[in-house]
């Protein structure tokens, strides 16, 4: 679940943007609520005719905190197009569960495209983690073929597509313990891959940096999680770590 409601999005802003800023966005959650309490970020909508699920305004500001029942991520995308995150971000999570800042289950990807898509955080973004479980910079939750898997995209099968996740930004672990910069997990079975996995071997590519400061404990920059049985597929570019 996320801020809004289903038919928005599973985290803080919609699965249909296309471009993120934040404006020194600060942000929190419980597990239960999540919001910006100073600062702003704006969003970009895809071009029209792409295929997306969701609404989303174009600003979200100190105005905007929504209670669910529980908030996953702040940013969570699915759908069939390159999106990129930029500017200034601070969260906290207060959570007694995983949270993520950002979300990439890319299931969409090869409904219509016949090529590549990336995901791409170019900012720099500050965690803290004040709440008994893990806060993750940049997840990667790799599922193939529609949201339940098995809808066998042409463009998956031929291994045209797969999906990109990429920090070019800067992701710092500062206070608090069990945290993740950047992680990579399954949402399928092992022995589904053919059908609920990417053909061809996604991508996570730490291009930017990954701090853990000194007043971070019990983090890592680079982890894979379980999420469901199979083997997370992905090569992965380790790159610079402070």
């Amino acid at each position: 679940m996320g801020v809004w409601n289903e038919s928005w999005t599973r985290g803080l802003c919609s699965k249909i943007i296309k471009k993120y800023n934040g404006n020194n966005a600060v942000a929190s959650t419980n597990g239960t609520t999540v919001g910006i309490t100073s600062g702003n970020m704006t969003m970009i909508l895809p071009p029209s005719g792409i295929s997306s699920t969701g609404n989303s305004p174009s600003t979200l500001d100190n105005t905007d905190s929504t209670a669910f029942s529980s908030v996953n991520a702040f940013i969570s995308h699915v759908n069939d197009y390159d999106v990129s995150v930029e500017g200034n971000y601070d969260f906290t999570s207060t959570a007694g569960f995983n949270i993520l800042f950002i979300s990439l289950n890319p299931y969409e990807y090869g409904r219509t495209s016949s090529t590549d898509h990336k995901f791409s955080f170019d900012g720099h973004v500050v965690l803290h983690n004040n709440g008994s479980s893990t806060l993750v910079g940049f997840e990667h939750q790799l599922l193939a073929n529609g949201p339940g898997g098995g809808e066998n995209f042409t463009n998956v099968l031929n291994s045209n597509v797969t999906s990109i996740a990429e920090n070019t930004g800067t992701i710092e672990l500062n206070s608090g313990k069990k945290m993740i910069g950047m992680m990579i997990d399954t949402e399928y079975s092992d022995g589904d891959d053919a059908t609920h996995g990417f053909i061809k071997t996604p991508q996570t590519n730490n291009n930017g940096t990954i701090k853990i400061a000194e007043t971070a404990s019990e983090s890592i920059g680079i982890d894979y999680g379980f999420y469901e049985s199979a083997a997370p597929n992905s090569s992965v570019k380790i790159g610079k770590k402070l």
